[in-house]
């Protein structure tokens, strides 16, 4: 019989992975708008995530939708990480990375565990620019809006 080289187990690691943390907050936007802007997490290809500058392993989109806007959508940012998990990289959208005073040339950030992911996401959700473009979407909705329903 073959000897067992493998080890006789496995423990998982105790860790939130981004796309988890990433989706949670998603699903809390809705309810602060009355579902009229919504957010989403979505897999984006190879080619996609290095055209990003990102690892194309485990790459996603987290971005704002408005059901009544029909196509309308606005990247908040991208987000990847190898298997190992962290380090995550996380590109914001340019005026996001403005407003938070990104200055390396390929506009990435490197959170280097789940606290620092937790922590750059919370920054990146706090922008005065994402506020802007969520009142935006809420205006263009209402009832004088100019919801394409």
């Amino acid at each position: 019989m073959e000897e067992q080289l493998w080890p006789v187990e496995f423990k998982r690691k105790n860790v939130e992975v981004p796309f988890y943390i990433v989706s949670e907050q998603a699903k809390k936007l809705g309810p602060l708008t009355d579902n009229c802007v919504l957010a989403r997490v979505s897999k984006i290809g190879s080619a996609s995530a290095l055209n990003e500058g990102l690892p194309p392993d485990f790459a996603w989109d987290f971005e704002l939708t408005a059901p009544k806007l029909r196509s309308y959508s606005y990247t908040i940012m991208h987000f990847a990480h190898r298997v190992h998990i962290y380090p995550t990289l996380i590109k914001p959208n340019s005026a996001i990375k403005k407003e938070l005073g990104i200055k390396s040339e390929d506009g990435l950030i490197s959170a280097k565990s789940e606290e620092e992911f937790k922590g750059y996401l919370k920054e990146i959700l706090n922008t005065e620019r994402l506020k802007d473009v969520i009142q935006s979407i809420l205006a263009l909705t209402d009832k004088n809006g100019l919801s394409t329903e």
